[in-house]
């Protein structure tokens, strides 16, 4: 019993420093803005048991970005369909939006080939009008693992560094 208290007290710190870490560091950022896109792209990928390296480029639209590219270097359990990795996504005139990602495919059931990828990204920074930018975003894709074609969608929050 002294351990689970323990373990409720030390959750209720961490709340309260998240609590008041939130408000603070969100005084030291600029614009918060919508991020959404869609994404259409090609994996070259290898496999080395339990384990695939996963290159993906492409590209797409997306707000603040325009038409983009999309480079994806990651690394997936293929035991548990889990996957890491970081992506860079730059726009017609060069800035980038650097991120990393957390990912979870599954079979779709509707062709033995599909899968349905979510992934968590976090923008960890930028080029030019990204330099410095932060924010969240999930993508939602398709796979095909035959043809390893992708195509999807994003949706999340940019934020743009304070100048």
């Amino acid at each position: 019993m002294t351990r689970l208290n323990s373990i409720a007290r030390l959750t209720l710190a961490l709340l309260a420093v998240l609590a008041l870490a939130g408000p603070a560091a969100a005084e030291g950022q600029g614009k918060q803005v919508p991020f959404k896109g869609v994404i259409e792209a090609v994996s070259d990928n290898v496999v080395h048991f339990p384990t695939m390296s996963v290159h993906i480029t492409g590209g797409g639209t997306a707000t603040h970005l325009g038409r983009y590219t999309f480079a994806l270097e990651g690394t997936v359990d293929l035991r548990h369909g889990t996957g890491v990795g970081s992506a860079e996504f730059v726009a017609a005139n060069g800035d980038s939006i650097y991120t990393t990602f957390v990912g979870q495919g599954v079979p779709t059931g509707r062709t033995p080939t599909e899968n349905l990828v979510t992934e968590t990204y976090t923008i960890v920074g930028g080029t030019g009008r990204f330099d410095g930018a932060a924010g969240s975003f999930t993508m939602v894709r398709l796979v095909d693992t035959a043809t390893e074609e992708t195509s999807g969608s994003f949706e999340g929050t940019l934020v743009f560094a304070k100048r």
